[in-house]
């Protein structure tokens, strides 16, 4: 009697177990991110896919050393991005996967600006409070330009 009792909890047990392993099959979607000039490798250049059908899925890694790149995802439509500080982002608009694929060797170019030049001054700050001290910084102070030690200081306690 017991055994007709435990039966039905454990097929249910077993039926739900099945339906909750049973998810949608992972695909792979892999490439090569390189410098468009030079083929070199780009290391830890960013991967983002975002589900064009659901929004808040959204997955992604970084490449490698030699620039490779292997994630897994479900069967969707995405758009894909490639990011590299200093070079342009590259992205890819609506493609279907449905399987596992290769998107090759992608290039990305490089995105720099040539400054004119480029100056970079500093400034101290008149007066620092230490611990123990004040310090007075009297380089910058055009009054005391071409005085004496004493004029300096008559300028200071004033």
């Amino acid at each position: 009697m017991k055994i007709f009792r435990i039966l039905p909890i454990l097929s249910m047990l077993f039926i739900t177990t099945l339906g909750f392993s049973q998810q949608a099959a992972e695909i792979y979607v892999k490439g090569t991110v390189v410098e468009a000039k030079t083929n070199q490798p780009l290391e830890y250049a960013s991967i983002t896919l975002v589900s064009t059908t659901n929004p808040s899925y959204v997955t992604g890694d970084m490449t490698d050393a030699s620039g490779q790149f292997n994630i897994p995802i479900l069967p969707d439509t995405y758009e894909i991005k490639i990011e590299f500080l200093g070079y342009q982002t590259l992205t890819i608009s609506n493609k279907e996967i449905t399987s596992s694929m290769s998107l090759g060797m992608i290039k990305v170019e490089s995105d720099s600006e040539v400054l004119e030049g480029l100056v970079i001054e500093t400034k101290r700050a008149d007066v620092e409070f230490k611990l123990d001290k004040k310090v007075y910084n009297v380089s910058n102070d055009n009054i005391n330009k071409g005085g004496t030690a004493s004029d300096v200081l008559d300028n200071i306690l004033l």
